[in-house]
């Protein structure tokens, strides 16, 4: 109970004030969450932009998780729902059964890095991390791109 709550607190002061901007959202359900964060909230064009989307389990459980193929997770960013980049986009993926177990108090965290090819425009992005497990979780934040 006690490691629940401490953890719990923990969360909430990682978010305090982000409101999805900047470097983190938690999504929670059934016991486990997502967060995704991105290494800063302001970048200027044509800057690396490292994502982190990082699957957990705060229940007493082992929460497992089946997936329709060897792909664990994917990564997008988009403006005005227009996508440009796609982390999947391109690879190729074995068509098997697989399973993820996360124990309680563990976690998994999948990290990737966006090299844009064009410059960005200026402007405010959406970038989105999707956990691919046959009922999918995802969850989003925002970043600035400035000249």
């Amino acid at each position: 109970m006690v490691k629940l709550l401490v953890f719990s607190l923990l969360l909430m002061l990682m978010n305090a004030g982000s409101a999805g901007w900047g470097e983190k959202l938690n999504c929670f359900s059934k016991g486990f969450g997502l967060i995704i964060v991105t290494d800063k909230a302001i970048y200027d064009s044509g800057q690396p932009i490292t994502i982190n989307l990082t699957v957990f389990n705060y229940t007493k459980d082992t929460v497992s998780f089946t997936f329709t193929s060897s792909q664990r997770y994917d990564f997008f960013v988009s403006k005005e729902g227009r996508e440009i980049w796609c982390w999947s986009s391109g690879k190729v993926f074995a068509q098997v059964i697989g399973e993820e177990k996360i124990k309680p108090g563990e976690s998994l965290t999948y990290k990737e890095t966006y090299l844009p090819q064009i410059k960005l425009s200026p402007g405010i992005y959406q970038v989105t991390g999707v956990f691919t497990s046959k009922v999918p979780l995802e969850a989003t934040i925002y970043i600035q791109i400035r000249k």
